[in-house]
């Protein structure tokens, strides 16, 4: 897959010598592409530790990987000790139909070796609508998902649903005061309570003989009949919103089965045999300090009640005991503070340092005619999941939430998202797969055709690929044939952003492809390597797409 092939024999050299073979090697393109295909510093790297001067060191280096015959580039050094490779004719043909016989899917990576791990994410609060922020934390953590197992990773996706405590408890006196609104009485929402148009909603839908059945009871008791009643309804419609949103998670898992099963006083006892609780003013604290916490945490008030923090504590326990090697919990902006205290869970119960990662979601600004469009859920003024893709394409808006590192806050345009021109990212990619489809069925029905996987005819790898060697053919071959080594990549560091300009870049490339050269033409066997570059092309992007849930269109 050329670049990865080069950097194989480059780190498979750098054994040979005797070197630091711990130091990774990377191979990037040079700034000046007249210096090459691809460059490597890794004589700069290792200069110091071998007590050698960077340019002897690369000359010795350049010297080994010119005797490879697999190499199937040529070398030359640069600068104060840089290593440059350019591609040798026909190379770009093999690499492309290397990746073809294998086929597009990123799948074959072998980066995760199997490695089972979990990530939650949205996890928000069953009392009302999925906002911007969790629809943001939604298109991440989906594709995410998603990248960690075309990478090789067994990776199980979770909602996590605190149905437990307070919070239920004022959703349900909520529901009861408009409830007793809507039949002709006046009672107020209580304070901290919850003042949506959708609280009326879920009034308008409790059924009489329950709510007069909960209205009869003691006010904690009614409250709590009302809660369950809405908190049901609230998880039915995140699940709809989410799956129209392309989004389906493996599990739903409720906190209310962690206090009704006994894993939250489970979890006190693991973390009281730690010998870091503590009792203070009547409650228990947890000696979070000790891990980087800026003061230790209650776990057990004084009245006997566990905290929601001992109930996240007793949840990523269980996580462990499922035996996920590694957890990603994705969080919004405001739970920032809550990382050390979970991360002091971690360590104080014995699980490895690295065992839980924790990614912030930035804020959204929703961006309208040039004013920003507020959010509060407790004020009523609520943008939700579904009022913006009933606006914008869940495609457009699952694109536009991933253009952006997801610790950057993220203006969304919400003009821009409804273009339909360059201008938009995603109807740029998209039509570049659709003009793929359009010369793909063209050539077909002038008798030039390759079939799909798995079916017997002419196949796109046996194509003359050796004719591919102008400058436009053999870039965009190098993008295609790094793309399962890129979404690894991608996927360790936790960045699903980078396929959005991989989908870009690609369709740029693609583009200045087709602009230059002649697809279809009298010359059968350069029309025939062109032709499968474009079913590379292709592939390569619908799959990419795919990976953030969104469509390939065969026309625009």
């Amino acid at each position: 897959m050329v670049k990865e092939e080069i950097q194989t024999i480059v780190e498979a050299v750098v054994r040979d010598l005797g070197l630091d073979a711990g130091t990774p090697v990377l191979i990037e393109a040079p700034r000046d592409r007249k210096n090459g295909d691809f460059s490597t510093n890794i004589a700069l790297l290792l200069a110091k530790r071998a007590g050698r001067p960077p340019q002897e060191l690369a000359r010795e280096i350049a010297a080994r990987l010119s005797e490879r015959t697999d190499l199937h580039a040529t070398v030359a050094l640069a600068g104060p000790g840089f290593i440059n490779f350019k591609l040798q004719e026909g190379s770009a043909g093999r690499a492309l139909a290397g990746l073809l016989r294998r086929g597009m899917q990123p799948g074959c990576s072998e980066t995760g070796a199997g490695l089972k791990m979990q990530i939650e994410f949205v996890s928000a609060n069953p009392t009302g609508p999925l906002n911007v922020v969790s629809a943001r934390a939604a298109a991440y953590g989906n594709t995410m998902s998603r990248m960690l197992r075309a990478a090789g990773f067994d990776c199980a996706t979770e909602f996590y649903v605190n149905d437990a405590g307070r919070q239920v408890e004022l959703l349900g006196g909520s529901v009861k005061a408009r409830y007793v609104e809507l039949h002709g009485g006046a009672e107020p929402v209580p304070e901290g309570g919850y003042q949506g148009d959708y609280v009326r909603d879920l009034a308008a839908r409790v059924p009489e003989a329950q709510a007069q059945d909960w209205l009869a009871q003691p006010q904690e008791a009614c409250w709590r009949g009302f809660g369950a009643f809405a908190v049901e309804r609230v998880l039915e419609s995140q699940k709809a919103d989410l799956a129209k949103f392309g989004v389906v998670f493996d599990r739903w898992f409720r906190e209310s089965e962690l206090h009704r099963d006994g894993r939250v006083l489970g979890a006190l006892s693991a973390l009281d045999a730690s010998g870091q609780v503590y009792l203070h003013e009547g409650a228990k604290h947890f000696r979070t300090t000790k891990w980087g916490d800026d003061k230790d945490r209650v776990v057990v008030r004084s009245d006997g009640t566990p905290t929601y923090f001992l109930a996240d504590a007793a949840y990523h326990r269980d996580k462990h005991a499922r035996g996920y090697a590694r957890v990603i919990d994705v969080w919004g902006p405001d739970h920032h503070g809550h990382i050390p205290r979970m991360q002091a869970v971690a360590r104080a119960l014995g699980y490895p340092e690295d065992w839980l990662e924790v990614v912030i979601i930035q804020w959204v600004k929703l961006i309208e005619s040039g004013r920003a469009v507020k959010m509060s859920k407790r004020a009523g003024q609520l943008v939700t999941l579904a009022d913006l893709i009933a606006e914008v394409d869940p495609d457009v808006t699952k694109y536009f939430f991933l253009m952006r590192h997801q610790s950057s806050h993220l203006d969304f345009d919400l003009g821009l998202a409804l273009q339909t021109t360059d201008e938009n990212p995603v109807y740029y990619v998209k039509y570049a797969h659709a003009r793929i489809c359009a010369v793909i069925t063209k050539a077909a029905a002038e008798g030039l055709r390759f079939v799909a996987p798995g079916e017997a005819g002419p196949k796109p790898e046996e194509a003359p690929l050796d004719r591919l060697v102008q400058p436009e053919e053999i870039e965009l071959v190098k993008m295609l044939c790094d793309f399962p080594g890129f979404v690894a990549r991608a996927a360790v560091a936790r960045e699903p952003h980078r396929l959005t300009g991989f989908c870009e870049d690609t369709a740029r490339a693609f583009h200045r492809f087709y602009h230059e050269h002649r697809i279809l033409q009298e010359d059968r066997a350069l029309a025939a390597a062109r032709l499968a570059l474009c079913h590379a092309t292709r592939r390569v992007l619908a799959h990419a797409l795919e990976l953030m849930s969104i469509t390939a269109p065969e026309s625009m």
